[in-house]
């Protein structure tokens, strides 16, 4: 049977199924991008974008407001316009992804350092721990979750 996920109770009293690793946001495993969070849920996009960087949205990396402009000046003659939005769902999961298998340019502007800001784990660290094993997360069944990113990464899926 392969590993899957399952989705975690809070209440106290609560246990995890046999072979089953948390992996909330607490843990070193959780996914740090938050849903409609200010300085860590928001992503940027411009009719640009995609020409410029390679892909439709980009991470914001600031502190800034859904709605602003944070227009791109690289030179006089090479401004990308840029406006920042709550990144859906989809796009916390797949930050996460991107987070540990091909940063994006904002995010490697946010942690330069080789640890990073948001990097807590490495692939090599997720197959290690966590191949062949649940995981549990409180995010609903029906909805997308960093989980399935690290049950993919963890058995084996392309990094």
């Amino acid at each position: 049977m392969s590993p899957k996920r399952v989705q975690w109770n809070r209440f106290a009293g609560t246990q995890l199924p046999p072979n089953t690793r948390l992996v909330t946001r607490p843990s070193r495993y959780g996914n740090p991008f938050v849903y409609r969070d200010r300085s860590r849920g928001l992503v940027r996009f411009g009719p640009k974008h995609l020409e410029r960087f390679g892909r439709e949205w980009d991470y914001e990396g600031r502190c800034s407001g859904a709605g602003a402009s944070h227009d791109m000046w690289f030179s006089a003659d090479d401004i990308v316009e840029t406006h920042v939005r709550w990144a859906t769902r989809e796009e916390i999961v797949e930050l996460y992804r991107l987070t540990l298998t091909d940063p994006t340019p904002g995010m490697r502007m946010a942690f330069p350092s080789g640890s990073g800001r948001f990097l807590k784990v490495t692939v090599e660290d997720i197959r290690r721990n966590l191949a062949g094993t649940n995981l549990a997360c409180t995010c609903p069944l029906d909805q997308p979750c960093h989980a399935d990113v690290l049950l993919e990464l963890a058995n084996g899926g392309e990094a």
